[in-house]
């Protein structure tokens, strides 16, 4: 498969709440998924690839 956009990121920072913590430290990583998806969505670098992709023609 080749991609059709690639998006580097150097530091993500996810900021949870203290249950969300506790689930992730029990192994219940699949809570952090709202936390990350936020994290991921208000990052410069997509914000950056959304303009590229707008961009193209279709």
């Amino acid at each position: 498969m080749t991609p059709d956009l690639t998006v580097a990121i150097d530091t993500l920072v996810v900021e949870v709440d203290e249950p969300t913590a506790r689930a992730v430290a029990e192994g219940r990583v699949e809570a952090l998924a709202p936390a990350l998806l936020a994290a991921l969505r208000d990052h410069p670098a997509f914000a950056e690839a959304a303009r590229r992709v707008s961009r193209r023609p279709a």
